[in-house]
């Protein structure tokens, strides 16, 4: 029989896991509605849109309540408590965790490869084929290929040979008690399978976290702080343009109507300086609408409540790359290496969010609430970096993301390629601050030489002394068996950290943009299309 709910701050952890919910849903149910477009989105896609994005955020929100209960599992001193002193007993908590785990990724497999691509299909079938009486069966049609896709790569991950488990009784060397912490997992191909599809997608994530989220990680928080161009200048900009093109205009149209002809080169200036006055009164409206708002008469307010956010998010953005830094580096020296995934043993060098989140952890929900803060952070950053760069494939422009002109195919393929990108944060995450996402704050009882000391958990600590968190360990153990991907994640990181730092350059060098920026191309867009 299992002890039932062992845990002090249980009531501490499920009111904290409720809020969190509340606020995820809230969160996406806000996002989508801010980005789609009012007048062109229909309910299916935006329900569609809210439910994928709360699924991808509960699997960030789940990484604390897994730190948390494997921290809770001992005493400071390194010994386990008594409800936890049972390996069956640890294990069965351990279990639910991972099921969890696995029902939320179940889910975005199901939406990534069922349930967005039919709704995407089945409107792009509704409004391309008029006279076509049967949408749905042309969405299903090409939904099937997606299946396909999905079955493909279940198959990879079924036949595939992959490194074999290691014999748990085998404790030789220091490697062997790292390989002997990843056969936590109950193994067979079944299992392989499920792990190398999600794999896949969470490379896909980690590529897009590496452009989007990087890219977004800097320009967001500094947008913010420099704001844009006053509304007043702009506007007294546009009255000069006005007077300007109005002369031009009418010295044209009047040699024409007292000549009866202009050349082709003055015709084609004459179309263009029209197209340029069209251009000014519509940035004009835009301008003047803008100074009507409230955030504009209340600018006063608003504008040092927007530079104090900016330079919270800011920090938070130089510690993550600071301590996501500090973890490569340390990598590059200490890890096992390309095939282990670059695993890390051993911090050697102090990382920030790790003692930040440790020292946390004493006073609960405090590392919760900072590791969710984290978590929206880079989902905002992701969002901000597919707002500036658009959804490119190849460097080809898809579609472009503006708040409410979003295309509903975009919305849905914007909130698929957000969810994958979900699955990346959690191995930005661990590469970020690796040992406190392994083992939260967990300390063991190292006897040597007839005196005991209390030590950090590691993953070169004894075995069975200290317990892993499930996300890790189905991190590690993959790591081990396909180790191209713990390799592939690495380089990643050294990637986020170069374009992250590249953006920073150019969002500080680049003057500050005007209230209108980007709206004015995305009207004669929608015109011309």
């Amino acid at each position: 029989m299992y002890t039932v709910f062992p845990f002090e701050n249980l009531a501490g952890i499920l009111s904290s896991f409720l809020f969190a919910l509340l606020f995820i849903i809230l969160f996406s149910i806000y996002y989508v509605r801010k980005y789609s477009n009012h007048e062109d989105s229909i309910k299916t896609t935006n329900i569609t849109a809210i439910v994928s994005l709360i699924i991808a955020l509960l699997t960030c929100s789940l990484l604390p309540v897994d730190i948390f209960i494997v921290s809770s599992m001992k005493y400071p001193n390194g010994t386990f408590k008594e409800w936890a002193s049972n390996v069956t007993e640890r294990e069965h908590y351990e279990n639910q965790i991972l099921y969890t785990y696995y029902s939320l990724y179940s889910f975005i497999f199901m939406f990534v490869f069922l349930v967005i691509p039919f709704v995407y299909f089945y409107f792009e079938e509704r409004e391309s084929s008029i006279f076509d009486t049967s949408p749905l069966l042309n969405a299903l049609k090409n939904t099937f290929i997606f299946v396909l896709l999905a079955a493909f790569f279940l198959l990879i991950g079924a036949f595939v040979p992959l490194r074999p488990t290691p014999d748990p009784n085998n404790n030789g060397s220091w490697i062997d008690k790292f390989k002997n912490l990843i056969n936590v997992l109950e193994k067979n191909r079944g299992e392989d399978a499920m792990s190398m599809v999600l794999s896949i997608l969470t490379a896909i994530g980690v590529t897009n976290v590496a452009i989007y989220t990087a890219f977004g990680m800097f320009s967001w928080p500094v947008s913010l702080i420099k704001g844009t161009k006053s509304a007043r200048t702009q506007l007294q900009d546009i009255e000069d343009r006005h007077l300007n093109n109005s002369f031009n205009i009418n010295s044209l149209r009047e040699k024409l109507r007292t000549t009866g002809h202009l050349t082709e080169r003055e015709m084609n200036r004459l179309r263009s300086l029209e197209e340029q006055e069209r251009m000014t009164s519509l940035e004009e409206s835009y301008v003047i609408e803008y100074r009507e708002s409230y955030f504009y008469r209340l600018r006063f307010l608003f504008r040092p409540i927007q530079i104090f956010f900016g330079t919270i998010i800011l920090l938070i953005s130089i510690l993550v790359w600071i301590s996501l830094l500090i973890t490569n580096v340390d990598k590059a020296f200490h890890s096992l290496g390309m095939h282990m995934g670059y695993a890390l043993v051993n911090s050697t060098f102090p990382n920030p969010i790790n003692f930040i989140l440790s020292e946390l952890q004493t006073v609960y929900p405090l590392d919760y609430i900072l590791i969710l803060i984290l978590s929206f952070s880079l989902v905002m950053y992701t969002i901000s970096g597919f707002k500036h760069i658009g959804i490119r494939f190849l460097c080809i422009k898809l579609y472009k993301i503006k708040p409410r002109k979003t295309a509903p195919q975009a919305i849905l393929l914007l909130f698929a390629l957000i969810m994958l990108a979900i699955l990346g944060i959690n191995v930005l995450f661990y590469s970020a601050f690796p040992q406190y996402a392994t083992y939260g704050r967990q300390f063991y009882e190292d006897v040597s030489a007839n005196q005991t000391l209390t030590k950090i958990c590691t993953l070169d600590s004894p075995k069975d002394s200290c317990t892993m968190t499930r996300m890790s360990a189905l991190l590690l153990r993959f790591f081990y068996k396909a180790w191209f991907f713990g390799a592939y994640y690495y380089w990643m990181m050294w990637t986020f950290l170069i374009v992250s730092l590249c953006s920073f350059i150019y969002v500080s060098l680049r003057p500050k943009q005007t209230v209108t920026q980007g709206l004015l191309e995305n009207d004669f867009e929608n015109e011309d299309a």
